[in-house]
Protein backbone atom coordinates (compact mmCIF):
# COMPACT_ATOMS: atom_id res chain seq x y z
CA UNK A 1 0.00 0.00 0.00
CA UNK A 2 1.26 3.68 -0.64
CA UNK A 3 1.75 6.27 2.14
CA UNK A 4 -0.21 9.55 1.48
CA UNK A 5 1.61 12.08 0.43
CA UNK A 6 3.47 13.65 3.17
CA UNK A 7 3.34 10.44 5.80
CA UNK A 8 6.88 9.81 5.50
CA UNK A 9 7.61 13.16 6.08
CA UNK A 10 5.52 12.78 9.39
CA UNK A 11 7.32 10.23 10.32
CA UNK A 12 10.55 11.67 10.18
CA UNK A 13 9.66 15.32 11.10
CA UNK A 14 8.42 13.17 14.59
CA UNK A 15 11.62 11.65 14.59
CA UNK A 16 13.20 15.20 14.58
CA UNK A 17 10.46 16.55 16.52
CA UNK A 18 11.40 13.84 19.58
CA UNK A 19 15.09 13.99 19.19
CA UNK A 20 15.64 17.94 19.71
CA UNK A 21 12.60 17.87 23.05
CA UNK A 22 14.68 15.54 24.12
CA UNK A 23 18.25 17.59 23.87
CA UNK A 24 16.58 21.32 24.38
CA UNK A 25 12.65 21.18 26.15
CA UNK A 26 12.68 25.32 25.65
CA UNK A 27 12.42 24.47 22.09
CA UNK A 28 9.78 21.81 22.27
CA UNK A 29 6.47 24.61 21.72
CA UNK A 30 8.40 26.22 18.83
CA UNK A 31 8.94 22.95 16.60
CA UNK A 32 6.01 21.15 17.74
CA UNK A 33 4.00 24.67 16.47
CA UNK A 34 6.36 24.76 12.94
CA UNK A 35 5.63 21.02 12.45
CA UNK A 36 2.03 21.37 13.10
CA UNK A 37 1.97 24.72 10.54
CA UNK A 38 3.73 22.44 8.08
CA UNK A 39 1.18 19.68 8.41
CA UNK A 40 -1.57 21.13 7.75
CA UNK A 41 -0.61 22.76 4.66
CA UNK A 42 -3.04 22.36 1.73
CA UNK A 43 -1.00 19.56 0.34
CA UNK A 44 -3.52 19.11 -2.76
CA UNK A 45 -3.10 23.23 -3.58
CA UNK A 46 1.00 22.01 -3.16
CA UNK A 47 0.97 19.78 -5.70
CA UNK A 48 -0.92 21.34 -8.28
CA UNK A 49 1.34 24.37 -7.79
CA UNK A 50 3.96 21.98 -8.49
CA UNK A 51 2.70 20.43 -11.16
CA UNK A 52 1.34 23.44 -12.46
CA UNK A 53 5.24 25.33 -12.47
CA UNK A 54 6.61 21.64 -14.05
CA UNK A 55 4.00 21.80 -17.00
CA UNK A 56 4.77 26.11 -17.15
CA UNK A 57 8.31 25.49 -17.28
CA UNK A 58 8.72 22.36 -19.55
CA UNK A 59 6.38 24.08 -22.52
CA UNK A 60 8.46 27.48 -22.30
CA UNK A 61 11.79 25.87 -22.14
CA UNK A 62 10.82 22.44 -24.39
CA UNK A 63 11.31 19.11 -24.71
CA UNK A 64 14.82 19.27 -23.53
CA UNK A 65 14.21 20.99 -20.29
CA UNK A 66 12.26 17.26 -19.46
CA UNK A 67 15.99 15.54 -20.61
CA UNK A 68 17.94 18.06 -18.59
CA UNK A 69 15.49 17.90 -15.16
CA UNK A 70 15.57 13.88 -15.39
CA UNK A 71 19.34 13.90 -15.77
CA UNK A 72 19.99 16.20 -12.65
CA UNK A 73 17.50 13.65 -11.05
CA UNK A 74 19.86 10.94 -12.00
CA UNK A 75 23.11 12.78 -11.30
CA UNK A 76 22.20 13.35 -7.34
CA UNK A 77 20.48 9.59 -6.97
CA UNK A 78 23.83 8.42 -8.26
CA UNK A 79 25.70 11.17 -5.73
CA UNK A 80 24.02 9.60 -2.74
CA UNK A 81 24.10 5.56 -4.04
CA UNK A 82 27.08 5.27 -6.63
CA UNK A 83 25.60 1.35 -6.87
CA UNK A 84 22.33 2.77 -8.38
CA UNK A 85 20.33 1.60 -10.10
CA UNK A 86 21.60 -1.92 -9.23
CA UNK A 87 21.18 -4.86 -11.77
CA UNK A 88 18.22 -6.00 -10.00
CA UNK A 89 16.67 -2.37 -9.90
CA UNK A 90 17.13 -1.91 -13.77
CA UNK A 91 14.84 -5.50 -14.26
CA UNK A 92 12.06 -4.46 -12.11
CA UNK A 93 12.16 -0.52 -13.94
CA UNK A 94 12.06 -2.26 -17.09
CA UNK A 95 8.98 -4.56 -16.24
CA UNK A 96 7.56 -1.62 -15.25
CA UNK A 97 7.97 0.24 -18.31
CA UNK A 98 6.52 -3.02 -19.65
CA UNK A 99 3.18 -2.77 -18.02
CA UNK A 100 2.83 0.55 -18.64
CA UNK A 101 3.32 0.35 -22.31
CA UNK A 102 0.85 -2.88 -22.34
CA UNK A 103 -2.06 -0.39 -20.54
CA UNK A 104 -1.18 2.09 -23.17
CA UNK A 105 -1.50 -0.15 -25.79
CA UNK A 106 -4.76 -1.54 -24.58
CA UNK A 107 -6.36 1.37 -23.99
CA UNK A 108 -5.23 2.39 -27.88
CA UNK A 109 -6.46 -0.45 -29.40
CA UNK A 110 -9.79 -0.09 -27.29
CA UNK A 111 -10.19 3.80 -28.34
CA UNK A 112 -9.76 2.92 -31.54
CA UNK A 113 -13.33 0.27 -32.07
Amino acid sequence: MLLEEGTEVWVILTYVVVWFTEQTRDNEAMITSGLTDFMARDWDAVRRAKDEYWAERIARLGPAEGFRIAEELRRQALQQDPSWPTPEQRREDLAAHARLAGIFSRADSAGSR
